[in-house]
């Protein structure tokens, strides 16, 4: 879902520019080469403002949709959300090795990351489905929308 929202995030007008800086903020190394080091650093306390802006309003409706699969509290799974997006958004920064990319060229590896990842999780595919079908028709932009074009929904 981390992965689904920086797609959809990239795609927008300077997208790419949004992540690049949160990239930046997350670090240029894998948070699991030193795991105590980044929970206890800078990395990990912008992970609320991270999820914020990945998620915007469709925060809720995504860690509602979590907390009812996993049975934990909605905000436990906001509080792992923040901890897990820096980590992605640095293992990102690493994959990149520092490159710059374009819009198209960080949506399109996002988008296939994020596929990938729906291909190999039949639960998180299932717990897509039940956001896409929990949002209105008339909107196919957001999150949602964006995982309705990769499921062919």
């Amino acid at each position: 879902m981390i992965v689904g929202s920086m797609a959809t995030t990239a795609a927008k007008p300077d997208g790419a520019g949004v992540l690049t800086k949160m990239m930046a903020q997350a670090g240029g190394s894998s948070p699991l080469d030193n795991l105590s080091g980044f929970l206890g650093g800078s990395q990990a306390a912008a992970g609320p403002a991270m999820i914020n802006t990945l998620f915007g309003n469709q925060l809720a409706p995504v860690q509602n949709a979590i907390a009812q699969k996993t049975g934990l509290p909605p905000e436990t799974v906001g509080k792992v959300l923040a901890i897990a997006a820096p980590m992605v958004l640095a293992y990102l920064g690493k994959m990149m090795g520092g490159k710059k990319t374009d819009t198209a060229g960080l949506t399109g590896l996002l988008g296939e990351q994020s596929a990938a990842a729906l291909a190999r999780s039949p639960d998180a595919a299932a717990l897509m489905q039940q956001l896409m079908a929990a949002q209105p028709e008339a909107g196919s932009g957001g999150i949602a929308g964006m995982f309705k074009k990769m499921l062919g929904k």
